[in-house]
């Protein structure tokens, strides 16, 4: 008797049994990815405009205001970094990051002559 139930044991945890990695990427595999909304506003011209996620910059060469961007991020529970930088004329430029409809963070600058905008962070995918 006692053999019988070691080998029903046995059986049940054998390599049918999904590991602790398998059932995470099963897991993850579902998940929604986070939206990152970096917007720009105001009244000033744009002489450049970049958004940098994960180390991959991106530069808009055509922005003008309001300017907005959504990023996916991977909800892999990893750091993500993320930085807008906007280098304007004359005016003002607000700067606004959201993740999922939550706020993050904002800056903003503005005057008669050239300047520069930036906001950065990281999130938590």
């Amino acid at each position: 008797m006692g053999i019988v139930a070691l080998s029903v044991l046995l059986t049940s945890c054998g390599d049918d049994a999904p590991d602790s990695a398998t059932k995470r990427a099963r897991k993850s595999s579902n998940v929604e990815p986070h939206a990152l909304v970096l917007t720009a506003t105001g009244d000033a011209p744009i002489n450049s405009l970049n958004y940098t996620f994960d180390g991959k910059t991106v530069q808009d060469t055509s922005a003008v205001l309001p300017w907005e961007v959504s990023v996916d991020v991977p909800a892999d529970d990893k750091r993500h970094e993320w930085e807008l930088i906007v280098q304007h004329g004359s005016g003002n430029v607000q700067l606004v990051a959201t993740l999922d409809g939550n706020f993050l963070t904002q800056s903003q600058g503005g005057g008669t002559g050239d300047g520069t905008v930036r906001v950065s962070g990281w999130v938590k995918g």
